[in-house]
């Protein structure tokens, strides 16, 4: 039995008031997950800190909680890759879409998945998605025009942003 996604709720959630980028008028990227390996967030940290480097104006927001000693290996991540300026974390919340509709570019970077829900609402509210290769991500993009599978690795993570960036972003 799949998970049932509610397309009009998720809709109505998104239009709920939120400001949570301070004026930040860059590329913004949202990841929703539990802070754990298995959904890559040291992946991407490290490919969202190069594009930061090389120029891009983008910021990275995590939405989600975990065990305090990944949340920690994260944060010391962020610090090494001096992203402290691009990359924030955000508490769990019940209502991911306000974030969402609001951003710009959905990434999961997952190490191993089965078929995320997260990437399922993010299409529902038309945002460009990034994933890396995991079981169904081909499958989960099969009919979207705005969607990447890259490798689940930080420089396959940065290539995918990079190539959303360049053909859809900058495009509008």
């Amino acid at each position: 039995m799949g998970y049932f996604v509610n397309e009009k709720e998720i809709i109505e959630k998104s239009q709920e008031e939120c400001d949570f980028r301070d004026d930040f008028d860059g590329i913004a990227i949202l990841s929703v997950g539990r802070l754990c390996e298995q959904k890559g967030f040291d992946l991407a940290i490290p490919a969202v800190a190069k594009l930061f480097r090389e120029g891009e104006n983008v910021r990275y927001y995590i939405i989600g909680e975990g065990s305090e000693e990944y949340k920690q290996k994260l944060l010391d991540i962020v610090r090494e890759s001096d992203a402290e300026n691009c990359v924030h974390f955000l508490p769990r919340t019940d209502n991911p879409y306000k974030f969402m509709a609001r951003c710009d570019v959905y990434l999961q970077p997952s190490r191993h998945e089965g078929k995320p829900i997260a990437v399922e609402e993010a299409k529902i509210l038309g945002l460009p998605v990034c994933v890396t290769n995991y079981k169904s991500a081909r499958e989960q993009l099969e009919k979207v025009d705005k969607g990447i599978v890259c490798e689940a690795n930080s420089e396959g993570i940065y290539n995918g942003l990079k190539e959303i960036f360049e053909k859809i972003i900058k495009e509008k």
